[in-house]
This record gives structure tokens, sequence and C-alpha cells, in this order.
């Protein structure tokens, strides 16, 4: 994440990624999956910007914020 204070407040802006292995309990799976080589993590970006601040005497506080995720891969379920 990168921050920037400016004279309105806080500015800031981060970036992550999560990843899930796709391997979870033998009934959620579709077996044919184990002998596929290609079953690959989930993953998971998330994009945050945002400003946070405080009015010039102190008494309000302010956050404004975007954020925006986004998954990739994510493991086919068997429905019940």
């Amino acid at each position: 994440s990168l921050a920037w204070k400016s004279p309105a407040g806080l500015v800031y802006a981060s970036y992550s990624r999560g990843f899930n292995s796709n391997f979870g309990p033998t009934f959620e799976n579709d077996p044919l999956q184990f002998a596929r080589p290609n079953l690959v993590p989930t993953t998971l970006d998330s994009y945050e910007i945002g400003l946070k601040g405080q009015t010039a005497d102190g008494v309000l506080r302010y956050e404004l914020a975007a954020f925006y995720s986004e998954q990739a891969n994510r493991r086919v379920s068997v429905p019940n």
C-alpha cells in the first residue's frame, strides 16, 4: 500500500492478492479434477483507494473509499 498526506487528508491506495489451494473435502470436488494437471489455485486480487481526514477543529472525522475485488480459477462445487 501507498499513502500520501495531503492538505485534504491521508490519500491511500492498496493492493493485495490471496490464494486458495482449491483442494477441499472430496465431496465438494469433481473426481475428474484430481487427474487434471491444470488445477490451479484460486486467486483473489483486491484494490482499494481512499481518503481519510478530519475537520479543522478535529471534531468530525471522515473517510471515503472505493474497493474492488476479482476472483480467478474458482473451484467448481457439486450441488447438494
